[in-house]
């Protein structure tokens, strides 16, 4: 479906950066839902309007600058296939994993790494069993960046993690962003 301002379902725009962790899983969460959010490049949009706060959503009458508050509107906007456990447990320890992996984006690569190393554990092809969840989206970003840059430090130790994160990026990427793992896979 071709998406254009002039479309009444489209009242959503998503300002993006290229390779931030939030711009990533913004992409993936309007991908998975299939929502009518158009993307645009940021460079242009820092430039006119508020530079430096990318992402950013704007719709009629809306501007949202913060991505937790953006992931959440566009997932209560645009309901589609659930990212959200049925157990209240299983659904209270996502938001806390979730919130986990976001925290992960500010620290620097070893600190990421130690983090992963002491606390990733799936318990299927996701984190948090057969069903892609909020904490893929999470951990996606993470995970990537870590999998790009593991071999500069190759111990026997990280090569295994790195085995493991790159199952699990690949399970992700096949599940959120199809024809981003079509690429990789050529």
């Amino acid at each position: 479906m071709d998406i254009t301002d002039n479309d009444w379902t489209v009242d959503d725009k998503l300002y993006l950066g290229t390779y931030d962790p939030w711009s990533i899983r913004l992409q993936a969460l309007v991908k998975w839902l299939d929502a009518p959010v158009q993307t645009k490049d940021n460079s242009l949009y820092a430039k006119l309007w508020v530079p430096d706060v990318i992402p950013s959503l704007t719709g009629k009458q809306l501007l949202l600058q913060d991505p937790e508050i953006i992931e959440r509107y566009i997932y209560e906007r645009y309901p589609g296939r659930p990212l959200l456990p049925q157990d209240v447990k299983t659904r209270a320890q996502c938001f806390q994993l979730a919130k986990e992996f976001s925290n992960l984006y500010e620290l620097n690569y070893p600190s990421q790494l130690m983090w992963v190393n002491q606390n990733f554990e799936k318990r299927g092809r996701f984190i948090l069993g057969d069903e892609p969840s909020l904490v893929d989206l999470s951990a996606f970003p993470i995970f990537d960046a870590i999998r790009l840059r593991i071999y500069e430090s190759a111990t026997q130790e990280l090569l295994q993690l790195n085995k493991i994160i790159r199952q699990y990026t690949y399970n992700v990427t096949r599940e959120f962003i199809p024809e981003v793992y079509e690429k990789e896979a050529v």
